[in-house]
Parts: structure tokens; sequence; C-alpha cells
């Protein structure tokens, strides 16, 4: 008992000079970062124990930073993950895996069970020794949850379909009228559940792609400078470690906002308090600061009323695609974005001076994505959808829905 005593002792002192090396290197521009990052941030003792944790992890788990100081993985992990979340920790540990990213559930300090996805590695001293694991823990309860609406939903128009054609079947000679509706509203559910998992794959790329060009490779060069900085802490002039950790707090800003960006073309934050105006507003700054695409913005003296959420929302994503548009494939520089209330309808316009679209008329019936996405956003509200260009002269888009109490917040 006293040796097995002894050896544990001597594990969490290893940890604590680890630990102590490990911060000794990173500075207190690594503690910044780690502290601030927009994600939960843990490290981790080689068996598992907290080292430290950040404040989002502390939000996400409902536990303060003393009370986790005194956990390990295995407590917030719920029973059924934990064998995986076990095993994976040991590969990782064993040099086995270079990483592991996993979702899994923990339990929160007030029983909740939450999903959080976890990306985890292993940090080594200068001979390649393991010190310590670092990892990012992100709240994906939200995600999840809609996953299980979808497939819940998924699960019940199956379960309708196969009521309806047993129906059918049953009254095939009268239903006969009813059984080709059947089949067109069957096609017309395949269309639909198609068009869902294809939004869902694009976001999904557009999020990895963005997170693997940008966080990444910014990352890896923040990881490179603070090496360097503390391979020459002692050799290098003071002025050359200066500059070099300037580098790196830059890149470690570019990563915040880079991640703030990402956030916020996925849900832009202020629509839901501030309204479709403002939110139009921000995406005229937008696209005039990042590509270089000189927008007007063109609104009724008087503001017009707030809308319902979901209205709001499918007017700026209108906004946003056609912009996009002008920006990327049109090469336009001039652009302007009119919003304004006529009556009992709402007006939206978009129109640059680009190079315009040839064979219109070809390119619609083609089913163009963006097209076809802008037109069935608003017809969803029963709102018409109409797109007029000239090659070399650019491309006007109008979107006109009519508004009444169920489109009114």
């Amino acid at each position: 008992m006293k040796s097995d005593h002894k050896a544990q002792k001597g594990i969490k002192e290893t940890d604590k000079e680890n630990k102590e090396t490990a911060v000794s290197r990173g500075g207190n521009h690594r503690v910044e970062i780690f502290e601030q990052a927009p994600i939960g941030m843990v490290e981790c003792s080689l068996d598992g124990k907290y080292l430290n944790v950040n404040e989002e992890f502390c939000r996400i788990t409902g536990y303060k930073k003393d009370e986790l100081l005194n956990l390990d993985i295995h407590d917030l992990t719920s029973p059924t993950d934990l064998t995986r979340e076990t095993e994976a920790y040991r590969e990782l540990i064993s040099g086995s895996l270079p990483f592991y990213n996993i979702e899994q559930r923990y339990t929160r300090r007030n029983g909740v069970m939450i999903w959080v996805g976890i990306i985890r590695s292993l940090v080594r001293d200068d001979d390649g020794k393991p010190l310590y694991t670092i990892g990012a823990v992100l709240d994906i309860s939200h995600r999840r949850a809609v996953q299980e609406i979808l497939r819940k939903s998924e699960a019940a128009l199956q379960q309708k379909n196969i009521e309806l054609e047993k129906l059918v079947q049953e009254e095939a000679i009268s239903l006969k009228a009813a059984n080709l509706a059947l089949v067109e509203s069957q096609k017309s559910l395949e269309f639909l559940s198609q068009r869902l998992i294809d939004a869902q794959e694009t976001e999904r790329r557009i999020v990895a792609r963005e997170l693997h060009d940008g966080v990444s490779q910014s990352l890896a060069a923040l990881k490179m400078n603070l090496v360097l900085v503390s391979d020459e802490l002692l050799a290098a002039p003071r002025e050359e470690n200066n500059a070099r950790l300037t580098d790196s707090i830059a890149l470690a800003t570019e990563v915040i906002d880079l991640v703030r960006s990402v956030m916020t073309d996925l849900r832009p934050s202020g629509i839901d308090e501030y309204g479709l105006e403002s939110t139009l507003g921000s995406l005229v700054d937008q696209f005039s600061s990042r590509h270089n695409l000189n927008v007007r913005f063109e609104k009724n003296d008087l503001p017009i009323p707030r809308l319902s959420p979901n209205l709001e929302m499918s007017l700026m994503r209108i906004a946003q695609e056609a912009l996009f548009n002008s920006a990327r494939h049109a090469n336009a520089k001039e652009a302007t974005l009119i919003l304004r209330q006529e009556e009992n309808t709402i007006y939206l316009a978009i129109e640059d001076k680009g190079n315009g679209i040839k064979a219109l008329e070809r390119a619609k019936r083609s089913g163009n994505h963006g097209m076809t996405i802008m037109r069935e956003r608003a017809e969803a509200f029963g709102g018409s959808f109409n797109v007029t260009s000239v090659p070399g002269q650019g491309t006007k888009i109008e979107v006109r829905v009519p508004i009444d109490k169920n489109h009114q917040k």
C-alpha cells in the first residue's frame, strides 16, 4: 500500500513538473490564448487528471475550475461512452494515435446529459517524452438534437408513406386519383430530402474548408513560432524574440477572427436582436471590406416592420447569395442592394454591373443551384423571384414577398 501511494505521488509530481515546464515555454501569451479561446480548452495529465481548464469548459460542464482540477476525464464521460474514450486516450498516450476526434456524452454538474465534440492531442518535450495532453471541447448538443429531430421526422414521413401506400392498395379502384397524387407527393418528398442532404453537406464542407485552410494553418504557424521562441530565449537577442512573439499574437488574433467569421456566416448574431435592415447593413460593409465589392444600400427613410425570424433570415440569405454571385462569378466591382416596403409587400433587389449571365433561360432550366435556392426561399413565403441579365452589362435579382400577420414578428 505504501509503495502504491509513493508511485501515485510520483506520478502527480511528474505531471506537475511537466505542466510547469510547458507553461514556462508558452509564457503569458499562451495562457491568454488558452483562457480566451471561444471553445472549451483542457490540459490533462497522462493518466487523465485535469491539470488546467478554461472558463468556456467550465461553462460547458457547469463545474467550477477548482472542482474540475480534482476530477479526471472519466468523471465527466457518460458510462455509455467511457470505454471508447478510455481506449482512445490510452492509444494517444502510447503513441498509436497522433490525435483523436470523437463525439460523446458528458454529465454536467447538475446531472443533465450533453453531447460534446472532443479533439485531443499529446504534448511532448524536446526529447519526444510525453508531457501531458491538450484538448478542445465543443458543446454540440444543439446539432445532435437537430439531427435527432430530422431522423424522427424522416422516420415519421416513411411511416406515413407506408400507411398511405397500404391505403391506396386497399382502395385501388376508388382511389386511383389519390394514388397518383401520392406518387407525386413521394417524388417531392424525395427531392426535398435530397436537397436537405445536399444543403447539410455543403454547410459541412464550408466549415471544414474554412477551419482547415484557416485555423489549422494559423495554429501550426503559431506553434512553430512558439517552439522557436522557446529554443531561442537564452541565445537570441530580445528584439528578435519580441518580434516573433508579436507575430504569434497576430496569428492567434487571426484564428479568433476566423472562427467568429465562420460563426457569423452560419448564423448572423445580430439578425434576431436588431432585425433585417441592420443585418443587411452589416452584410454590405462585410462585402465592401472582404470581397472588394462596393455595395450601395438603398432603403426607406422609415424602417420596415420587424418580420418573422424565418422570413428575415430567408431574405438575408437571398441577399447574401446574390452578392456572393456578384463578387465571385460576375467579377462586379459595384452593386446596389435595395430594401423597401411597398404597401403590404417587401421588395428586395440586388443589382450589379458585372459580366451578366449568358444564356439566362438555359441557366434557369438547368437548375442552377444558387438560383434555385433563392427562388425556393422566396416562394416558401408566397413571394416571387425574378432574374434579368444582359451579358456584359450586369444582373438584377428582384424578390417580392407579401406580408401579413403571419409574416410579422
